[in-house]
């Protein structure tokens, strides 16, 4: 992540001057949309494309979390924070992640996903059977160097049982080597 003060729109608050991308490639690494307001230029908020799977969060940590959510752009509020949990006990928070609706995925499956972003791990909720194809469900995979775990349930049923609660967290504690 920038720093605050090296950010485009950090500096031109700061300097309340106008002020211009130049460097192109820094654009492109940073995966920042740059919308041009007379002679400034502000950074716009915007999802995380990277090739043709688009994603929130910065992916320190080579990690996909994928979610399914047909009326939700990304996740819904009340998962947001049982997941923000979830990563907190894993040492992860939302910057370390690569967050996913597998709703909004077009033609992809989990080989896309890992070559593409390059993953070390998968942890799926509740996706969909024909978007995991033959794989199994609340057991520890692995495709190559990936560990990958579906489980069969959502954030919300997670957040109501105890029994979905240890499920997922034996998984990852092997997951993450905790």
């Amino acid at each position: 992540m920038n720093k605050p003060e090296s950010s485009p729109l950090f500096l031109s608050n700061l300097l309340n001057e106008g002020i211009y991308v130049i460097d192109e490639k820094e654009e492109k690494k940073n995966n920042q949309n740059y919308v041009s307001e007379g002679k400034e230029n502000r950074v716009k908020e915007s999802a995380t494309p990277y090739k043709s799977v688009e994603f929130i969060g910065e992916n320190k940590k080579s990690t996909a979390i994928l979610v399914e959510y047909k009326d939700a752009r990304w996740i819904i509020e009340k998962d947001k924070m049982v997941l923000q949990k979830i990563l907190a006990a894993v040492n992860h928070d939302f910057n370390d992640i690569a967050l996913i609706n597998a709703n909004q995925l077009q033609n992809s499956d989990v080989d896309q996903i890992i070559e593409e972003l390059e993953c070390k791990n998968i942890i799926g909720f509740d996706i969909n059977k024909s978007f995991i194809k033959n794989m199994t469900t609340d057991k520890l995979q692995t495709i190559g160097n990936t560990k990958i775990l579906f489980t069969s349930f959502n954030l919300t049923d997670i957040a109501m049982s105890k029994e979905k609660k240890r499920i997922l967290w034996t998984n990852m504690k092997e997951m993450f080597d905790l």
